[in-house]
């Protein structure tokens, strides 16, 4: 399955979205504020921009807001970058998944079994023993709960299985 082959994300799935979307913006640019003097990422770093894939309602959206490829678009990446990095720039950053939106950030989850939180960090704005506050934190798991109620039922009104990962490169349509 590719990204511009997937059914259209119904409007009122597409307004829950970007609710959920500048909810994540509106915590990531408080945090950001507060680490200002730790955070080095800005344009030209791509650090953080690895391949990976997304689930089927993000991937719709990006895919809709995709231009048709031509023989003008850029060459696909050999190696592990994001397929949508061209020159260590976002080439889709309007529409860039949640999670590229936290890239950065100090991102905290709750580890149940181990009664503790982890902390995944960019070892370029923070190093293994920064000290964080709980409010320096960016807790995910209620933007990533949103987005899985959001893509359940995205999934279920167009019959995809969502478990579905869709990976985020330039891809030719099959139609």
């Amino acid at each position: 399955m590719k990204l511009i082959d997937l059914p259209p994300v119904p409007l009122s799935l597409q307004n829950e979205y970007r609710s959920l979307i500048e909810d994540v913006e509106r915590r990531a640019a408080r945090l950001s504020s507060r680490l200002h003097e730790h955070m080095r990422c800005a344009a030209g770093c791509a650090a953080c921009c690895r391949r990976f894939s997304v689930a089927p309602l993000e991937a719709a959206l990006i895919g809709e807001q995709l231009e048709p490829v031509s023989a003008a678009s850029p060459p696909e990446n050999r190696d592990d970058s994001c397929g949508f990095l061209i020159e260590n720039l976002c080439s889709i950053y309007e529409c860039r998944p949640l999670i590229c939106r936290t890239q950065g950030l100090p991102i905290a989850y709750i580890d149940e079994i181990n009664e503790r939180i982890d902390v995944s960090v960019c070892p370029l704005n923070f190093t293994g023993d920064y000290q964080f506050a709980h409010d320096d934190l960016l807790f995910l798991d209620s933007f990533n709960h949103r987005l899985a109620e959001l893509n359940n039922r995205y999934c279920s009104e167009t019959g995809i299985s969502a478990n579905t990962r869709i990976s985020l490169e330039y891809q030719r349509s099959s139609r």
